[in-house]
């Protein structure tokens, strides 16, 4: 059903009277590779909890990509929106946290909630804090919601920003639908099948890795 929300709402947009983000040459697909069987270190593939809202079922999914991503090879860890709120506000600072965290990266990963049809603004200041460092990261995006259409809008709304700031939006999107249903108490996944798609947006992740 998230799925196919999803796909649906490409389809609307391409034959709306919006057009779909124009794809700059800068965040065109490269022809180079990286063969996971031959990484020497761990690719730096932070996980970012995109809302800073109280009562959040978005960090369950936050929490277990992160197990994932550490199962998986990768060297990750768990940003937290809710720590860079202050350094947002004065845009002379541009030795911040969060930009050594990016430069750093070879990759990112970014979980986001759904909020009336788009992303959080706490996540968009945070995006738009930088510019230049984001170029050829590749980026995937997990969205959250409580309904059945599980962050479909909130990727689709997000995708536009990654691809103006540079980045490359990593297939497939994840997305997790009714996500107060999706795990037990101890945060492990109620269908163990959710992991399947991760794994694929993990190896292209490998992929794109800059």
């Amino acid at each position: 059903m998230a799925e196919h929300a999803y796909f649906l709402a490409r389809k609307l947009l391409t034959l709306g009277a919006c057009a779909p983000p124009r794809v700059s040459a800068k965040s065109a697909p490269s022809t180079s590779f990286i063969n996971k069987e031959s990484m020497n270190d761990k690719l730096n593939v932070p996980i970012l909890l995109g809302t800073a809202r109280e009562g959040r079922q978005s960090e369950k999914v936050a929490k277990f990509v992160l197990v994932e991503a550490h199962q998986y090879g990768f060297d990750s860890q768990l940003i937290d929106v809710r720590d860079y709120l202050t350094t947002l506000i004065d845009k002379t600072k541009h030795d911040t946290p969060w930009a050594g965290i990016v430069k750093k990266a070879n990759g990112l990963i970014i979980v986001s909630p759904e909020y009336n049809h788009g992303y959080p603004g706490e996540l968009k200041l945070l995006l738009d804090s930088l510019y230049k460092e984001y170029l050829d990261l590749p980026i995937g995006i997990c969205g959250v919601s409580g309904g059945l259409v599980g962050g479909a809008r909130v990727a689709m709304a997000l995708e536009p920003v990654l691809i103006e700031i540079g980045a490359r939006v990593v297939r497939p999107i994840n997305l997790f639908p009714q996500v107060q249903n999706l795990f037990d108490a101890t945060g492990n996944p109620i269908d163990p099948k959710i992991t399947d798609k991760l794994k694929l947006m993990f190896d292209n992740i490998i992929k794109f890795a800059r």
